[in-house]
């Protein structure tokens, strides 16, 4: 497929480029941290605008420059393969095209012994949101690998995050990894919050093992638990050892419904 067009835009965010400048502009001008230490790995949520475009920011506002950004997500339409890694030449956006890597995605696909495939990523907004907060941050040069995430087998996940190190290595490209996740679903807010902060606290700690028992022990609505656990796998490949708490917000700061909401962090590693 040489294109693979915007399936959200105009509902999640914006449609006018002009409008999704000014909304991205201001979440990252509200952004208030008392350093902003660069990284290469963030944790980020996929919500409409409205409801985590500011706890987005946060993520993006301490990323590292690349030239290929790798962005994992959970799938939430059940279309495509367990693991599916965008065989589109380019993503569509208001704010203009982005390339995607075909040397580091079919790489990738080689050691995941996959066939690249794009029918997970027609309807998914997990990835298509981050997108243009990567293009007001970088400009539309760089370049980035979208891969959807069906699997819920700890190995297989680990074999994604071990993978994506051992391409980074051979092809020397310079990357960051985005996993896009949003935490706790429809769950009253101080619930939400308690599960939420135990979640993040094993994050924090880089274990992705006591992440995933925690996860189905509690059965957290956690939708990017998977993408989490992969870029956490990568972030140790690569000598980090702690994740940052940014920020968390919920769906309630938006609708002040505190009954049912979904809860929005943004976590960085270094």
């Amino acid at each position: 497929m040489d294109s693979r067009k915007c399936a959200v835009s105009g509902s999640f965010y914006p449609s006018n480029a002009e409008e999704l400048k000014y909304a991205v502009s201001g979440f990252f001008a509200n952004v208030k941290l008392m350093h902003k230490n660069k990284t290469s790995v963030i944790v980020a949520p996929h919500a409409g605008y409205g409801y985590s475009g500011q706890t987005a920011a946060y993520a993006y506002s301490v990323l590292n420059s690349a030239e290929t950004f790798v962005i994992l997500c959970p799938n939430h339409t059940g279309l495509g393969s367990a693991v599916s890694i965008s065989s589109s030449a380019q993503w569509e956006t208001p704010l203009g095209n982005l390339q995607v890597d075909a040397q580091f995605a079919d790489a990738l696909a080689d050691a995941l012994r996959i066939e690249r495939d794009d029918l997970a990523h027609l309807q998914e907004h997990a990835i298509e949101v981050q997108l243009p907060f990567i293009i007001r941050k970088f400009g539309n040069k760089v370049k980035i690998v979208p891969i959807c995430l069906a699997i819920d087998d700890f190995n297989s996940l680990i074999k994604v995050g071990q993978a994506i190190s051992e391409i980074q290595a051979k092809t020397k490209t310079k990357i960051c990894v985005i996993a896009s996740s949003d935490f706790s679903h429809f769950i009253p807010l101080e619930s939400a919050k308690e599960k939420d902060s135990e979640a993040i606290e094993e994050i924090k700690k880089l274990d992705v093992s006591a992440f995933y028992k925690l996860v189905h022990s509690r059965r957290l609505s956690i939708c990017g638990y998977g993408a989490i656990i992969a870029a956490v796998k990568y972030a140790k490949e690569k000598g980090m050892e702690r994740a940052e708490f940014l920020r968390y917000s919920t769906s309630a700061d938006a609708t002040r419904d505190r009954s049912s909401v979904v809860g929005y962090a943004a976590l960085a590693f270094y």
